[in-house]
């Protein structure tokens, strides 16, 4: 999912594992914050987590100073002991209960359906995070991780939804979508692992569509054909792999 940190131990090993800054993909506040969270996992103090995020940027990062830096990760560090984040977090499911679903599907607008599961995911995201963050400011993420493209005509569509009365949407200084049908009492109807594409179980639920684990890399994927075995990424390197193989022949 769009702006969200699914599992931070897989995302620490992958940065730890990049051969220098440009390939973190993210910015260097987040990586700190990671870093730190990490080094604190480890029953590290405070001073000895300053100097092994210092050594690992002085790494990674060309032309770095610890005078430059030192402010941001004092900063992060202050940050991470006032809300005593002392562990890395790592989400293995979020669940959309029978209520909450029902909510969804009755709503009769397929894109406004959509919206509203994202929408959701999204705040069960925060919820396995331990965040009490109750709301979306990113309205693009949405439209993206429901398959809808993100422009004006279909930012409108949040309208729609606020005004049946499922979401409480903010102003144009602080813009934000809030759920209002969460209802966690209900029983679970949907347990979602796969963050990669959420919208996948919306299909899957609502249209009766058929999905499993690509057998390499453990994908989900939609099964069209018997033979629908491998994400597209995976399938094209067996097929790569299978056409070396002949021409050895």
């Amino acid at each position: 999912m769009r702006g969200i940190i699914i599992s931070e131990s897989k995302e620490v090993k992958r940065i730890m594992e990049c051969e220098c800054s440009i390939d973190w993909g993210i910015g260097v506040g987040k990586v700190v914050m990671l870093l730190g969270k990490y080094y604190y996992s480890l029953e590290q103090n405070r001073e000895q987590v300053y100097k092994s995020i210092n050594l690992f940027l002085k790494e990674k990062m060309d032309k770095y100073t610890p005078k430059k830096w030192s402010g941001l990760v004092n900063n992060v560090l202050d940050t991470i002991e006032k809300n005593g984040w002392y562990y890395l977090i790592d989400i293995d499911n979020i669940s959309i209960t029978k209520a909450e679903w029902d909510t969804i599907v009755n709503i009769g607008d397929v894109k406004l359906e959509k919206i509203a599961f994202v929408l959701l995911c999204y705040i069960k995201v925060y919820r396995a995070r331990g965040s009490n963050k109750d709301k979306v400011e990113e309205l693009t993420y949405i439209l993206k991780e429901a398959s809808i493209t993100s422009n004006n005509e279909n930012k409108l569509l949040f309208a729609d939804l606020k005004d049946l009365g499922l979401i409480e949407i903010g102003n144009l200084k602080h813009m934000y979508v809030k759920p209002l049908y969460i209802n966690e009492e209900s029983e679970e109807y949907i347990k979602i692992d796969d963050f990669d594409k959420v919208i996948s179980y919306y299909d899957e639920y609502k249209n009766g569509s058929k999905y499993e684990k690509c057998q390499v890399c453990g994908k989900r994927i939609k099964i069209t054909n018997n033979r629908s075995k491998y994400c597209k990424v995976c399938g094209k390197d067996i097929n790569r792999k299978k056409t070396i193989e002949r021409k050895k022949r």
